[in-house]
């Protein structure tokens, strides 16, 4: 029973995270909730050294979208800038793809520009 009862949390819980990048959603409770707790100052300033800690730790191979990379660190660290939600969900899901090219120390820095500047241009910088 606990093992069932454990494996609907975490489909539940998966299903509202997926369900957030998708804005006709919203208008169910539980998605609006996790995608307002998500676009939150305080998770987006957590963010914010998530961005940072990639870029320290890939310095050499980030150096093209340094720039890029840290303008979005300074825009998801400015409490008063108004996130959409789904724009900070995606950045979070770029931000923990293990094979995505924030990660994969093999993978192109410069496939990031194109999602960055999109992202940047949104929030008006």
């Amino acid at each position: 029973m606990a093992f069932l009862g454990l494996r609907a949390y975490l489909r539940r819980t998966f299903l509202v995270e997926d369900l957030a990048l998708e804005r006709d959603a919203y208008a169910i409770t539980a998605v609006r909730s996790f995608a307002l707790r998500v676009a939150s100052p305080e998770h987006r300033r957590y963010l914010a050294g998530s961005v940072r800690a990639v870029l320290e730790g890939s310095a050499k191979r980030l150096a093209p979208v340094r720039e890029e990379l840290e303008a979005l660190a300074a825009a998801l660290g400015e409490d008063e800038l108004c996130w959409d939600p789904q724009t900070v969900i995606a950045v979070e899901r770029r931000l923990d793809d293990p094979s995505g090219p924030l990660r994969d120390p093999e993978a192109p820095a410069a496939e990031l520009r194109p999602w960055l500047r999109a992202v940047l241009v949104q929030l008006g910088r």
